[in-house]
């Protein structure tokens, strides 16, 4: 019924008819009035007052409406359920099929029940709470099978086969207050990491679950975008130091609702609330779990709900992945640890954040890396198993140590160690590009992809390793298709433009760069094409700029070496060269590939510095063009 065309698109009608049809069922028909139903189903607050808000009489009548048009199309031999006007407790009757479409293989209701009357008592029925709960059980079983309801007994939650992929998608803040945004958020990326952690689920990444944010969208078509086989979706309501999380779940396939649950706690036991929906989720979705992972799932990092709020303010900052985001992230966990130093999560953050920085050149890549690697680092002592430390620890090794096997090494013990989630393996990538190992790389982007389908900085992994493989026709036909001829696109404007490059289409090359936003590498790049296409004043103009700019923020000396080895400056140069490489630029992993290396590398001068980098990054290939 829930999954019918009657009810398909009406959650209020759907959480409504299933919370009264449950309590009935459970013999708690007494306790189904209008101020518990407007707090159970319509998540209103303690002092809701059903007089001055009229949403359950209002609801009532649409849930009435709704079965009256389910009634009028349900066919002979169903079970009719009505919400009798002026009550809100369902009342049940079997509407038996014709008589002569009863057979011998197919026993009507009254014979499954050995009764002699197809009648099953309703609220009103002067029968004991236990045999009338009886009563309703065995008959709402014996109906649906007498009218050949075989698909619904299957469908039934305990009855159905395991759902191994899930989306949690982010927890509606009901609370009308954006500064309490957070706490829904922040509870969606903690059981997001949870399940992550758990194993045994795919589980779809915080880009593509938060790209569905404020949209009406069916299950159907949510499932269909991101290959899941189940939406969980809820919200949020906090009154004083109460708050108040309605979640559930449904089946993707059929929209049928495996799991509706409410949960009324203090503020002060939001954590436990964490760990009691993962573990009613994963039981739902009915993955065998071993006991580890039973344990991962469960797990409490800290006993402060103080320091567990910030981390969850801090999860929320770092979500933004934007300068100012990273910075109120940072100082966001630090809080977090100043109350409880024994938490590993906020260090897992603080690792990430670090990490971030390092990488889009906002901090110089020592104290970045350095900070990283010491909080992961601290992060694993006390849970051996956080694979995301580990991933973060094995991206330090590659980028900044040019530990390559080491890497490597790491980054399979991490993904071993624990389930993985996107990032690990898009790290991973990257690990595997500098040692040309074009197939391994391109098969963890993918998995990165496939974990997070809707991010487009995923999604652009894999054209920017086309690129560096050689398949520049490929990655510009990816590139096209994920827009990255649109002005903001960033990185994957930069990847077309480097396509184009590489097909010695600069003028394609420029117009793309010229539109996309001026970070780092952009005007780097631009000003090699500008060079290489004879536009030498541009191109100098762009150098000013970034030395102007190098006066008061960190600016990459890999940056400058682009722009005066493209202008024929040996001097200054190879003197950015070697500042490169002494700070272990996290950008030289692309050298060998990079357009603007490989371009210089045809000039002898630039050749016999780049083949210092080959020796000095552990790598002795490293300059040898594929392209």
């Amino acid at each position: 019924m829930l999954a019918s065309r009657a009810f398909a698109s009406a959650t209020r009608s759907r959480r409504f008819l299933q919370y009264v049809v449950e309590e009935t069922l459970a013999g708690r028909q007494a306790h189904i009035k209008e101020y518990t139903l407007g707090e159970a189903v319509f998540d209103r607050t303690a002092d809701f007052d059903p007089k001055a808000d009229p949403i359950v009489r209002v609801e009532a009548v649409k849930l009435r409406a709704r079965l009256a048009e389910y009634e009028a199309e349900a066919a002979p031999g169903t079970l009719r359920i009505a919400l009798p006007k002026g009550a809100y407790v369902p009342t049940f009757e079997w509407r038996p099929a014709p008589a002569d479409t009863a057979t011998a293989e197919t026993p009507t209701a009254a014979a499954a029940l050995d009764a002699p009357s197809p009648s099953i008592p309703t609220a009103a029925t002067p029968t004991s709470g236990r045999w009338r709960r009886r009563w309703l059980w065995e008959a709402l079983v014996a109906v649906t099978l007498a009218a050949g309801g075989i698909a619904f007994w299957r469908g039934l939650p305990w009855r159905s086969p395991p759902l191994t992929s899930v989306v949690i998608l982010p927890f509606e803040n009901l609370t009308g207050d954006p500064h309490e945004d957070y706490l829904g958020l922040g509870l969606t990326e903690e059981l997001t990491d949870a399940l992550t952690r758990s194993g045994g689920l795919r589980v779809v990444s915080r880009t593509s679950a938060f790209s569905f944010q404020g949209k009406s969208l069916d299950v159907k078509q949510i499932g269909a975008r991101l290959g899941v086989a189940a939406v969980v979706e809820g919200s949020v309501r906090r009154s004083g130091d109460r708050i108040r999380v309605t979640a559930q779940l449904i089946q993707v396939a059929d929209g049928f609702h495996r799991w509706s649950q409410t949960f009324d706690r203090q503020i002060t036991d939001s954590i436990s609330l964490q760990s009691d929906l993962a573990q009613a989720i994963a039981a739902n979705l009915r993955v065998p779990l071993s006991g580890e992972q039973e344990q991962r799932l469960t797990r409490q990092y800290t006993a402060n709900p103080e320091a567990f709020t910030l981390y969850l303010k801090g999860k929320q900052e770092l979500g933004r992945m934007s300068p100012g985001g990273l910075d109120r992230a940072r100082e966001l966990y630090r809080r977090s640890l100043a109350i409880d130093p024994n938490y590993p999560l906020p260090k897992i953050g603080l690792a990430v954040t670090c990490l971030m920085q390092g990488m889009f050149g906002l901090q110089a890549p020592a104290a970045s890396m350095e900070c990283a690697r010491r909080y992961a680092s601290e992060a694993l002592v006390a849970d051996p198993s956080l694979s995301e430390a580990r991933a973060v620890l094995a991206s330090v090794r590659g980028r900044y140590d040019w530990d390559w096997a080491g890497a490597e090494a790491d980054f399979r013990l991490a993904l071993a160690s624990g389930p993985s989630a996107a990032a690990h393996n898009a790290f991973a990538s990257n690990v595997l590009l500098p040692q040309a190992k074009f197939e391994e790389a391109i098969r963890e982007a993918r998995l990165a992809q496939q974990m997070d389908p809707l991010s487009l900085s995923f999604a652009a992994g894999v054209p920017w390793l086309w690129i560096f493989s050689g398949d520049a026709d490929k990655a510009i036909a990816e590139f096209r298709r994920l827009g990255a001829g649109e002005p903001g696109s960033g990185a994957m404007a930069l990847g077309l433009a480097l396509a184009h490059a590489f097909r010695q289409e600069l003028k394609e090359a420029i117009q793309v760069l010229e539109a996309a936003p001026p970070d780092g590498p952009v005007i780097a790049h631009l000003a090699v094409l500008y060079a290489q296409s004879g536009r030498i004043p541009d191109a100098r103009r762009i150098l000013a700029r970034m030395q102007q700019q190098s006066k008061t923020s960190y600016v990459s000396p890999l940056t400058f070496f682009l722009m005066y080895a493209a202008l024929d400056e040996a001097g200054p140069a190879e003197a950015a060269l070697e500042q490169a490489l002494a700070d272990h630029d996290l950008n030289l992993i692309y050298a060998r590939f990079d357009f603007g290396f490989h371009f210089l590398g045809q000039n002898p001068r630039y050749a016999a510095m780049l083949h210092r980098v080959r020796q000095r990054m552990n790598l002795s290939d490293l300059l040898e063009s594929k392209h």
